[in-house]
């Protein structure tokens, strides 16, 4: 698993999104989580947020506490059960929607 990305954030929910190996035996992707700024160390570690298989290669997390930070670690999984170290990623949720107020401006015609 290479690129590990947020690519959604909101108060609530994160989704991740990243590039699955291109080899063949690649079954799937394991996601485990865990709160606070350490991801998990093994597939075992955490919890099992989610597991993929074949193309998948973004997933949502919702129903998140507001304002809590998570870190995930995602496990290439293989059909002869090879282990390959884990890409790790921590979101800091927000606490409250980002709201942006514009004022009039003058442009230039």
């Amino acid at each position: 698993v290479t690129d590990l990305r947020v690519v959604v954030q909101s108060t609530a929910a994160v989704t991740l999104g990243w590039n699955n190996p291109l080899v063949d035996g690649f079954t799937g992707v394991t996601v485990r989580r865990a709160a606070g700024t350490v991801a998990p160390s093994s597939p075992t570690a955490g919890s099992l947020a989610v597991q993929t298989s074949g193309s998948v290669n973004e997933w949502s997390d919702t129903a998140l506490t507001p304002g809590a930070t998570y870190s995930y670690a995602l496990f290439a999984q293989y059909a002869d059960a090879t282990q390959v170290p884990a890409a790790t990623i921590t979101d800091w949720l927000l606490s409250a929607p980002v709201w942006f107020a514009f004022t009039d401006a003058l442009w230039p015609i």
